[in-house]
């Protein structure tokens, strides 16, 4: 378990590759827990994607 100060894709990609299991929150998690943050209809993540559509 670590603070989101070590929440960079480094750290990620050496955890996976070495596959250890861990808890570390990335360091926008309390930001995109926001209503506010869910309901931002532009940002690329609060998009949804149709595959029989491709749009």
């Amino acid at each position: 378990m670590a603070d989101s100060g070590y929440g960079s894709e480094e750290n990620y990609v050496f955890r996976e590759k070495e596959e250890i299991k861990a808890y570390i929150k990335h360091s926008t998690f309390d930001k995109e827990s926001t209503k506010k943050w869910k309901e931002q209809v532009r940002r690329v993540d609060n998009m949804s994607y149709d595959d029989e559509l491709d749009e």
